[in-house]
């Protein structure tokens, strides 16, 4: 996704432009449905980066779904995208409502370019994250050689015929290169002891792991989580790493069990399906002797957690109360 949105960014920027691609398929009068086809497949790769902040959540579902799935999550996608252009085709009236083309399209082009990078700077972190420092400096030689090649396509794609073609073939050659070097950061494996330690005492999430403590009488704590969700490394810095809240969680003797979901496990996968989830972050309370979970919304505050922790000691204490 870095050297997706990195590339596209530097497009953006006007670094170098699919001029000859976007002729051919604009041209839809004269190549008929194959014209329409293509302008279609263009206008999804030139949208990609715009819609993936919104649509994230259903293209991650949609990718761990059987074919059949993710075939009509993909078709419902495509057909609201060209629900605009039906729109306009049924009412022409609606055009004049469109802005109008101008200069100013080619500077709000250059600074969503910006997005993009601050996009790739967002990844990039994630990964260091994940991989840890190593993996980011491959990633970014991976990125510098894929702007070589993008920048030698955009300087070198006028002139002569046989000229084109060298400038292609190399510019080609190097974003390969290129691609293969970034991707090939992901398999650097990360470095152990190379972050802060967190204060909550988490432990690794397994399924048959919260069974055996609940079976042992320990309440249990099951944060789902990834180190690419803002939403959970938010509520984790805010909420579950107050002090306040770890000391109760320690006085309730309460077992915190992380299940990072940072790169995919089927175990993961489908204990959020047995909570009838697909998405996180989820943050569920088990007590023992109680069947149903305990579900915390997906933003939290130290209130909310402390809210929840009440009832748990309450919960404990009536317990108790009832054995003695």
């Amino acid at each position: 996704m870095a050297c997706l949105f990195f590339v596209i960014g530097l497009n953006l920027f006007g670094v170098f432009e699919l001029g000859s691609l976007w002729r051919k398929s604009s041209n839809s009068r004269s190549s008929g449905n194959w014209g329409s086809f293509s302008s279609g497949v263009l206008a999804t790769i030139v949208a990609t980066p715009c819609t993936a902040p919104f649509m994230g959540s259903a293209l991650g579902f949609a990718v761990a779904q059987p074919a059949a799935v993710s075939f009509m999550i993909f078709t419902s996608l495509g057909l609201g995208m060209a629900s605009p252009y039906l729109v306009l085709t049924r009412f022409p009236r609606l055009l004049r409502l469109v802005p109008k083309p101008g200069p100013w399209m080619m500077i709000l082009k250059q600074f969503l370019g910006f997005f993009l990078m601050a996009t790739v700077i967002w990844l990039t972190w994630v990964l260091g994250i994940d991989q840890g420092a190593q993996a980011v400096a491959i990633l970014l030689v991976g990125l510098l050689i894929l702007g070589i090649a993008v920048w030698i396509y955009g300087v070198g794609s006028g002139g002569l015929a046989s000229r084109k073609f060298w400038v292609t073939m190399v510019s080609v050659v190097l974003f390969g290169i290129g691609l293969k070097i970034g991707l090939g950061a992901a398999e650097v494996g990360s470095v152990p002891g190379k972050h802060a330690r967190p204060l909550m005492a988490w432990q690794t999430f397994s399924r048959e792991k919260a069974k055996v403590l609940l079976k042992s009488g320990h309440p249990v704590f099951i944060d789902f989580t990834a180190k690419w969700c803002l939403t959970c490394q938010v509520n984790e810095r805010i909420a579950l790493e107050n002090p306040r809240v770890i000391e109760r969680f320690n006085d309730l003797e309460i077992v915190a069990l992380k299940a990072d979901w940072t790169n995919y496990d089927e175990e993961i996968a489908l204990a959020l399906k047995e909570y009838g989830k697909n998405s996180i972050p989820l943050y569920v309370f088990h007590l023992p002797g109680e069947d149903q979970p305990r579900f915390l919304p997906e933003l939290l505050t130290p209130d909310i957690v402390h809210g929840a922790l009440n009832d748990i000691e309450a919960k404990i204490d009536g317990k108790r109360n009832r054995a003695l």
